[in-house]
């Protein structure tokens, strides 16, 4: 399994987007379900064995340089395995984001 996992780490690690493309981002959704993770590890029912149990995918931090390189960004919905920290979604709210955390 590993060979996987390091192959689509090193190809989403060196995978170039264009920087013009960040205007046209308005919503990010981060949820467990999506096609990243199932390139990362195809068989994904080792998911625990490989992935302590998901938090290697947890969003802990973000920096406001880091969320402004989107202008038109507007809101958020984190839909991950471990519920992101208060502190994280306050920081965005006061930013002006709408962030949504379904639970």
């Amino acid at each position: 399994m590993e060979p996987y996992i390091q192959q689509a780490n090193r190809f989403f690690r060196e995978l170039k987007i264009p920087c013009s493309l960040a205007e046209y981002i308005t919503k990010l959704y981060v949820g467990e379900e999506l096609e990243v993770y199932y390139q990362i590890n195809p068989q994904w029912m080792d998911f625990d064995e490989y992935f302590e149990d998901g938090k290697d995918f947890d969003i802990t931090d973000i920096s406001e340089r880091e969320i402004r390189q989107f202008p038109n960004l507007a809101s958020i919905t984190f839909n991950m395995y471990h519920t992101p920290s208060e502190e994280l979604v306050e920081k965005l709210k006061r930013w002006g984001f709408q962030v949504c955390v379904p639970g």
